[in-house]
């Protein structure tokens, strides 16, 4: 059975669930509802050398979390079915993935963001080669991270000094790339789904000098 089969079956099997979120490695960061529903795409695309996994890095004149790296994704409109066409219809409108061509396996748990957003990830894998077309206003650059370098060690435990307090978050580089907070915390959880390797701990570890972040972690663009 290939891996892209396995984590199919992964999926299939697992029940989404609720209660995840930033503040599941720090407590006292719970965050009370009502929460705005968002939804994001965790897009898996086959390579010649393995499975792939999209990024976006936000553009520098955006008001909430610009520069940072997420999934296409955005807030569930009124308009949207459910949570997956949300998630499709925000990578259509951001990197102009066509919605036929992307295969949804299914959902993760809800991810609550410190800035009060309910995420739902969905996972799909690319059908068919497609262009990209990105969106002007919102996205600066597409990414691939390749998913072996995410489950084989890539994705990493941090702590930081923001706002006075400990935080803690994961972490993954890539390329120049440097993707944490909401966006690394649905990443770990998606690995921990399809049952592989990113390291393990409850704790996270303190990697280097302790430093104040230049933004908070991505939540209202996962």
């Amino acid at each position: 059975m290939s891996m892209l089969e396995d984590i199919a079956r992964a999926i299939k099997s697992h029940k989404p669930g609720s209660g995840g979120g930033d503040h599941a490695l720090n407590p006292g960061m719970e965050i009370e509802p009502p929460f705005r529903a968002a939804a994001v795409l965790i897009l898996l695309i086959p390579r010649e050398d393995g499975l792939t996994v999209l990024f976006t890095e936000r553009t520098t004149t955006l008001s909430a979390h610009a520069g940072q790296v997420s999934f296409p994704g955005g807030s569930v409109d009124e308009d949207d079915a459910d949570e997956i066409a949300a998630a499709l219809r925000e990578a259509q409108e951001e990197i102009g993935l066509d919605p036929q061509n992307a295969r949804v396996l299914g959902a993760l748990d809800e991810y609550i963001t410190r800035t009060g957003f309910s995420v739902r990830p969905v996972v799909a894998v690319l059908e068919n080669a497609q262009d990209w077309t990105p969106s002007a206003d919102e996205v600066a650059q597409i990414f691939e991270v390749p998913l072996d370098h995410i489950l084989n060690g890539g994705l990493q435990p941090r702590t930081v000094m923001f706002e006075e307090r400990e935080r803690h978050f994961f972490a993954l580089d890539w390329d120049g790339f440097h993707i944490w907070g909401a966006t690394a915390g649905m990443l770990r959880h998606f690995a921990d789904v399809i049952g592989a390797g990113a390291q393990d701990g409850p704790a996270p570890e303190n990697h280097g000098e302790k430093q104040k972040p230049k933004n908070p972690p991505p939540a209202n663009k996962p």
